[in-house]
């Protein structure tokens, strides 16, 4: 009788694993499906492809977002990018849904002016977040939050794409 119900204990707590593991597949899921919905929300307003989710650069915005964890470190690029451009977010006290940081980043567009094609944003902004986001270069995205328990639960958001879409900013109109 013991051993029956300590083998039904450890198939519960087993089972209990495995919701656990099915809950957090379904978050990321569900992320995947938000993150992607925002950015090609705002590229349909411009005469560009939907962005594809990839898997690879979606692994590699988490491995960023969790170092940037490491200590509450200061937003900062990830350093091996090569052809990859990369979005940064980063919010204190409580963690947004994961469209909040593409919200900020499009906000962004006000500053822009197409026809010069040049940025006329307030000192210590940019366009470049929303610039990315709208590159026709663009054809894949990967994003990833991680949330820092130290200093005021500071939350990372890191969106990959690729191929960057802010190459030859001066010359070259995001779409």
């Amino acid at each position: 009788m013991f051993r029956i119900l300590f083998l039904l204990g450890i198939m519960i707590s087993g089972i209990g694993v495995a919701v656990q593991k099915l809950d957090l597949k379904i978050q990321v899921e569900t992320d995947k499906d938000l993150w992607l919905s925002a950015h090609n929300a705002e590229r349909a307003l411009y005469p560009v492809e939907p962005l594809k989710w990839d898997y690879e650069l979606e692994e590699t915005a988490m491995h960023w977002a969790k170092e940037l964890t490491k200590n509450c470190k200061p937003l900062r690029h990830s350093p091996y990018r090569g052809d990859i451009g990369e979005n940064l977010a980063g919010s204190s006290g409580r963690v947004h849904p994961v469209t909040t940081p593409v919200e900020w980043w499009v906000k962004e567009k006000k500053w822009f002016n197409y026809e010069k094609n040049e940025c006329n944003a307030p000192s210590g902004r940019s366009c470049g977040h929303w610039r990315q986001i709208v590159s026709k270069r663009s054809i894949y995205v990967g994003c990833a939050k991680a949330v820092c328990s130290g200093s005021g639960n500071k939350t990372f958001y890191v969106c990959q794409y690729k191929p960057h879409g802010n190459m030859n900013v001066g010359t070259t109109k995001p779409y």
